[in-house]
């Protein structure tokens, strides 16, 4: 069985092909494969390239006062 990289919680789209180079105008992605396509279809050639994936933002990081830390 292939491994899945980065837990396979992607879901295939030609904006992370690394076939695909996107257009900055436009919602729409320059295949070398199949030409101008959507940026959110698949094609049989797509290979995924988490380099042109944009990684989540990180969680907010809760502040704390002096009394959350007090044991009185």
């Amino acid at each position: 069985m292939k491994k899945q990289l980065l837990g396979g919680g992607v879901d295939p789209k030609c904006l992370y092909c690394q076939f695909g180079t996107p257009v900055a105008d436009s919602d729409t992605v320059l295949c070398v494969k199949k030409g101008v396509r959507d940026k959110d279809e698949k094609c049989s050639k797509y290979r995924y390239d988490p380099l042109k994936r944009e990684p989540r933002r990180p969680a907010a990081v809760p502040t704390f006062s002096e009394s959350d830390f007090s044991l009185d």
